[in-house]
Order: C-alpha cells, then structure tokens, then sequence
C-alpha cells in the first residue's frame, strides 16, 4: 500500500470525493472535514471505487441517460487527469456529453459531466450491438 506522501490526491476522481466529503461533513458545529482526514479516507476507499459512465441521448424534448460501461478504479489509474480520460472517452466512445457516476460500494459518492465535441457518436454502434447480442 502507498504512503500518504507518495498517493496522488489529483485528478477528477479525487475531485468528486472531495465534493462528496464536504457535502456530508459541513456542519455549522464541525465545519469541513481537515484535508489529511480526507485524503485518509480516500486512502481507504479510492481501490474500491466503481465509475459509471453513461451518455446523454435526445429523445424528441426528452434527455435520457444510456449505461455505457462500469468500471473499478484500478482500470482507471492512468486516466486521472482530466484530459487522458477525455481521450479515453473519444477514443472508446465518441463524441458526446457524457455522465460519470462515482460510488463507493453501491453508494452513490458524486456525478460529472464530460463532454466530447467532435468526433463520431461509436456509443451508439456500442449500444446496438448490445441490443442486437441481448434480443
């Protein structure tokens, strides 16, 4: 197991879990949790992390949310910074806007948003052949 010293606290994942720790622990009594405390529990948890990403799809007036894959952090610890995971994305998935959950043990930790301007939308062969397998 890393050190303290030696784990990288950056990156969009370690972004959402500081949004989801501050929103839990701010009280008007305690105030926010200490950074060290923090990065203790993400030095817990982060190996259990499961990211879930869909895209976003226009139906008519109507937005839906598709599943496109689930992932644990470890399949994820070269795409830390934001702009490796965007190329991840456009490279797997295409163009679109894109929706990634975070949780930690079937809880939901936090959600962002990517988005991905250019390129060919290869979700939606991803999602046909899904269908066409499943039917």
């Amino acid at each position: 197991m890393t050190s303290l010293q030696n784990h990288p606290y950056h990156g969009w994942i370690w972004d959402m879990f500081q949004e989801y720790v501050r929103k839990i622990t701010r009280t008007a009594s305690t105030g926010a949790m200490p950074l060290e405390e923090m990065q203790s529990r993400y030095q817990k948890m982060h190996r259990d992390f499961e990211i879930k990403i869909m895209i976003s799809d226009r139906v008519g007036m109507i937005v839906q949310f598709l599943d496109l894959d689930l992932y644990h952090y470890p399949d994820f610890e070269s795409l830390l910074q934001e702009s490796a995971f965007l190329n991840f994305l456009s490279e797997k998935y295409g163009g679109g806007k894109y929706k990634v959950n975070l949780y930690h043990d079937g809880t939901f930790i936090a959600t962002k948003n990517f988005k991905i301007e250019e390129g060919p939308e290869k979700w939606r062969e991803i999602l046909k052949s899904r269908e066409v397998r499943n039917s």
